[in-house]
């Protein structure tokens, strides 16, 4: 079960129970990525936004660097990203993929 959104918990979840293998399927980066943006623009400038920032740092690459240096030591590297059309598309196939995965999926046969 689980309690509280945690990713890992959830790939477990779609693992044991539906025997799903997102990263085999070509869909956890952009499952993975979509989630860090989706808790960065809940959560604000803080850890999700960091690994955001490795993840895709061409969120930020309208930005001219000396003003994206001035939202960075003020907090608002987030409010300063920008989501392009090919991103959006790309977490549309990869919540389309997961859930046509989801509905052919069969769960793993119990062991013994």
């Amino acid at each position: 079960m689980i309690h509280r959104a945690a990713r890992p918990a959830l790939l477990r979840w779609l693992r044991d129970l539906k025997g799903l293998d997102l990263k085999q399927a070509g869909l956890e980066n952009d499952l993975s990525e979509l989630w860090e943006i989706t808790a960065m623009a809940r959560h604000g400038d803080g850890p999700a936004a960091d690994r955001v920032a490795v993840k895709n740092p061409d969120l930020w690459a309208h930005n001219d660097p000396y003003l994206q240096a001035l939202y960075d030591a003020d907090g608002l590297r987030v409010h300063s990203a920008r989501v392009s059309d090919q991103d959006l598309a790309r977490y549309f196939k990869a919540v389309i993929g997961l859930w046509r995965l989801a509905e052919r999926a069969r769960p793993p046969r119990p062991a013994g």
